[in-house]
């Protein structure tokens, strides 16, 4: 898996992955996206210097994975293409992820029903340090290199 810094290039297959049934219920906003509100978002995705947003490629598109920089680590975000899950892309996805993100609290808000990302961001050594109305966050500690 390799993944590439989005451009405006991969808006379909994004727009299609934040739209999937799934994707919504497992994200903090369930409502659909319209396509102009995606395109507006995907271009302040591109051109913020705190965020790097990632297509997942194997070596079509697959998923996608996002860091946020915040004072002192990052948050992480992912999610792989409705087609795709299930054959463990979303380890090598976040494992990448955690590789390229800054030293410091790498943070994950994930769902409590979401099992899959839940059992992920364990796998990877992430500690579930709250929890509150549906909304679980997992904390890892990246050392400086």
């Amino acid at each position: 898996m390799e993944l590439t810094n989005a451009t405006m290039a991969d808006a379909e297959f994004l727009f299609a992955i934040r739209n999937d049934p799934v994707t919504r219920a497992m994200s903090r906003g369930e409502a659909p996206i319209d396509w102009q509100a995606h395109v507006q978002w995907l271009a302040r995705m591109i051109d913020d210097s705190n965020c790097a947003l990632y297509v997942a490629r194997a070596p079509a598109p697959v998923g996608s994975g996002r860091i946020d920089k915040r004072d002192g680590g990052a948050e992480l975000s992912w999610t792989i293409a409705p087609a795709q899950r299930g054959k463990r892309l979303g380890t090598e996805l976040l494992a990448q992820l955690i590789q390229r993100a800054p030293a410091g609290a790498l943070v994950a808000h994930i769902k409590s029903d979401n099992a899959p990302s839940l059992a992920l961001a364990a796998r990877h050594q992430f500690a579930k340090r709250a929890a509150a109305d549906g909304l679980e966050t997992w904390v890892r500690i990246k050392p400086a290199a």
